[in-house]
């Protein structure tokens, strides 16, 4: 690690244990609930709420945006992202054959960790020839964190302006209920979706260019800006657009009303919104191995409880505290020396 400091590795290994220890009681609690509420002891549901339903139905004000404006602020991330993307850069030549000398591969294996001139000269020489993946790998997450949070910024402005919306229309504005009812449901929905991503695991190797990054670039620094990235930018950005914007009008749409106490829980137009944003969701993630899996049916959760709550923040919590477990769980394992 760069920039341990004062930091050892009995101190990440430490971190790493408890953390997989709150995860692994968090799965027997979850598990427990599970199996109690089909047992019907039903005394609270997923929510934390004395309720026969398994997630509690709350009423919400008119929806005034549409399954369009998903694909409004789908436009504004590519757009947003495509303007940032770097341009390619030629290779600048040798001016002399010194120089071509002294930037030969050789010489670069010989120098190994680029103490000497030559050495550097090799370094220099390899910007100028291209972007090193180290570099790469940062651009595009940072490129991706940019553009999503400019997108989230402007299609708020958007819907203000056009849809005449308002940050409690929207559910931006968090209650303090939303916290406890987002960290009741993590427990519950933990259990289900870990088991299902310990399978898909096993046959498809997990891949993230957030951890691939903190792996390369193993320091506080990196961990800082991934954190900010993928455990605060990200969850409300993708809850926003998936669950408000695509679910949310898909829901509008068809005509879903499941949120009534006198609906049916589930029929037609309760279930096209949840899969349809779940699979869209899942989608999104390909390429990360496995990952689309879990993430479907953890999007299927999110949607329920989006579904019936009307409420974003409980979702964002959600999102928040399961990506804020694995940036740190990975940051602890690599820093305490541990193998997968």
């Amino acid at each position: 690690m760069d920039d341990a400091g004062m930091f050892n590795e009995q101190f990440f290994l430490g971190g790493f244990f408890i953390i997989t220890g709150v995860v692994f009681c968090s799965v027997l609690i979850g598990t427990g609930l599970w199996l109690a509420w089909f047992a019907g002891y039903r005394h609270r549901n997923l929510c934390g709420d004395e309720s026969d339903f398994l997630v509690t139905r709350l009423p919400r004000p008119p929806q005034r945006w549409s399954v369009t404006d998903f694909f409004v602020m789908f436009g504004m991330i590519i757009v947003i992202g495509s303007l940032m993307a770097p341009r390619a850069q030629p290779a600048a030549a040798p001016t002399t054959p010194r120089e071509a000398e002294t930037t030969r591969p050789a010489d670069v294996a010989e120098t190994g960790s680029g103490e000497s001139v030559d050495g550097e000269m090799a370094a220099q020489e390899d910007d100028s020839a291209g972007t090193p993946p180290k570099r790469d790998l940062t651009r595009r997450v940072a490129t991706q964190m940019v553009a999503n949070a400019g997108a989230f910024s402007l299609m708020l402005v958007f819907l203000f302006l056009t849809r005449d919306a308002t940050p409690e229309s929207l559910s931006l504005v968090p209650r303090l209920s939303d916290f406890r009812r987002g960290i009741l449901a993590t427990i519950w929905i933990l259990a289900p979706v870990l088991l299902i991503n310990l399978v898909a695991s096993q046959l498809v190797e997990y891949k993230h260019t957030v951890t691939d990054l903190l792996a390369e670039r193993n320091s506080f620094r990196t961990f800082a800006a991934l954190f900010l990235s993928a455990a605060i930018v990200t969850p409300v950005v993708e809850e926003f657009q998936f669950r408000l914007l695509l679910q949310g009008g898909l829901q509008k749409l068809v005509g879903d009303a499941s949120w009534n106490d006198d609906d049916p829980a589930w029929t037609f137009e309760s279930l096209v919104p949840l899969l349809v944003s779940s699979f869209v969701f899942a989608l999104m993630h390909f390429g990360q191995g496995a990952a689309p899996i879990p993430l479907f049916f953890l999007a299927m959760g999110l949607g329920l409880v989006y579904q019936r709550t009307g409420r974003l923040w409980i979702v964002i919590v959600v999102h928040i505290i399961l990506n804020s477990a694995t940036i740190c769980l990975e940051f602890c394992r690599l820093n305490a020396g541990l193998t997968v």
